[in-house]
């Protein structure tokens, strides 16, 4: 964005994060970036990219809870998830080298209805 702004100094950018799709006249949204299917078919879309997620921590939670070594010693952790009407609440994990996906269902002491 610092880029981004540089380039357009004149341009105020405002984010607005919201699990709903926006209504674009109410709101006057000129742009929207949303992940997922496209709900509404009067609405144009374009792949801006992929994204795939990671799962870390801090070295200080690693140094006091320990380190897993498989996805299943992640039900002992204390795991940032999402809240339950998010469907993402299982993590899809692979090993990075094949397509064969194990999903796990986590928990912890904080979630969130927003990536």
């Amino acid at each position: 964005m610092p880029a981004f702004l540089a380039r357009y100094p004149d341009l105020h950018v405002e984010f607005l994060l919201s699990n709903e799709t926006p209504n674009f006249i109410e709101q006057k949204i000129d742009v929207s970036i949303q992940s997922g299917q496209l709900v509404d078919s009067a609405l144009i879309g374009r792949k801006l990219g992929t994204s795939r997620w990671v799962i870390c921590a801090a070295p200080s939670y690693l140094t006091a809870n320990g380190t897993p070594v498989t996805p299943a010693d992640l039900k002992d952790h204390n795991c940032l998830n999402f809240t339950p009407e998010i469907p993402f609440r299982e993590w899809p994990l692979n090993n990075g080298r094949s397509r064969n996906i194990t999903r796990i269902s986590v928990s912890g002491s904080i979630s969130s209805n927003h990536g």
